[in-house]
């Protein structure tokens, strides 16, 4: 079993629970990291998953983790490339050389601090406007600030699938840079 780490996801309020937010590596304490690991490895052994790529959903409540899902898959969404940014892990090629029968290897190759986000309203309606991307596209550290809905576009929420209104993808060396170009993201994106 090869472990690649863990990653925080921030949901909305219930009852929709929307994932909005990835960290790379997550802002959880070192108690949490090990009761999730613990507890993930007890769930991985029971369930025998051999030879095949996997990821494991957990909820921590009180420092105690739920099941939510695991699956014999790669994790969805863009969690495979913050691995790859955050750590240099390239999960595909990893996945391919399972399938080759060759050796594969998730040792962290750099160590970067990651935040993917996308930004919803909670609000029924139309955009009337979307100002401060381009600002952005220039910031150090930005991978990706993409408008995912124009002027004039219906903004869907519940009882929909929500769309972002844009999306974000940004790099730091510590988890306060993160934070505070996170920050200046939001203030700028009007």
């Amino acid at each position: 079993i090869q472990f690649a780490g863990i990653v925080e996801t921030e949901v909305s309020s219930p009852p929709n629970f929307t994932a909005y937010a990835n960290y790379f590596p997550p802002r959880i304490s070192g108690t949490q990291y090990n009761a999730s690991l613990k507890y993930f490895k007890k769930i991985l052994q029971s369930l025998e998953f051999n030879n095949c790529a996997f990821h494991c959903e957990l909820k921590l409540n009180r420092n105690k983790p739920f099941l939510i899902e695991i699956a014999c898959r790669p994790p969805g969404g863009r969690i495979l490339e913050g691995y790859k940014l955050a750590y240099g892990i390239d999960f595909m090629e990893a996945l391919l050389d399972l399938w080759l029968g060759n050796t594969v290897s998730l040792e962290k190759k750099q160590s970067r601090y990651i935040n993917q986000s996308g930004i919803f309203s909670e609000k029924r309606g139309e955009l009337k406007s979307i100002r401060g991307i381009g600002k952005l596209k220039k910031m150090q550290g930005m991978h990706e600030i993409t408008r995912v809905l124009n002027a004039g576009d219906e903004i869907i929420t519940y009882p929909n699938t929500p769309v972002p209104v844009y999306y974000f993808s940004v790099e730091a060396s510590s988890i306060q840079e993160l934070e505070n170009k996170i920050k200046l993201i939001k203030q700028t994106v009007i």
